[in-house]
């Protein structure tokens, strides 16, 4: 069984940091740093930008039996600008790869966001990866079409919340 909380800079951003070193985990995001700084700099972007819009943020995934981290999402607006819509992401640990986390992880984050009235999510891919285009699938988003962002062609992806 899975849980998603809110990130807590004291005792994840080993774990964000773990990941973002992962060359196979970033493959499809940006390449993996090897150096703590830029890591901790995103990482602080996006918690200030939580104390702007306090429903978003990171969120960790947690396998509820265990304790361990089997990953982490973010919900936030589009490239951090509040005019922009609210955008999911998403990166499991490689060792966690095919065991559906990824689906119901997603599954999660939607009933948060719907729990805290956003009704419209977005999300963006590479068109190569696959795995995550199926993910998105699964949980009822649709493809509206292409948008370079974050220096990247990327797919675009929507979900309505009901």
């Amino acid at each position: 069984m899975l849980i998603i909380r809110p990130y807590d800079d004291q005792r994840d951003f080993i774990h964000i940091y773990k990941m973002n070193c992962n060359p196979e985990a970033m493959r499809y995001i940006r390449p993996a740093e090897t150096e703590e700084a830029p890591v901790r700099a995103r990482v602080n972007h996006t918690l200030a930008h939580k104390a702007n819009c306090p429903n978003m943020g990171i969120m960790m995934i947690e396998n509820a039996e265990t304790g361990e981290i089997v990953g982490n999402m973010v919900i936030r607006h589009a490239n951090w600008d509040v005019t922009r819509e609210v955008e999911i992401g998403y990166v499991i640990d490689p060792i966690h790869w095919g065991k559906g986390y990824a689906t119901r992880s997603l599954e999660l984050l939607i009933t948060y966001a719907r729990q805290h009235g956003i009704r419209h999510l977005v999300a963006f891919t590479s068109e190569a990866n696959g795995a995550s285009n199926r993910v998105l699938e699964k949980c009822a988003f649709v493809l509206t079409g292409k948008e370079v962002i974050y220096e990247a062609d990327c797919l675009k992806w929507e979900l309505h919340v009901a």
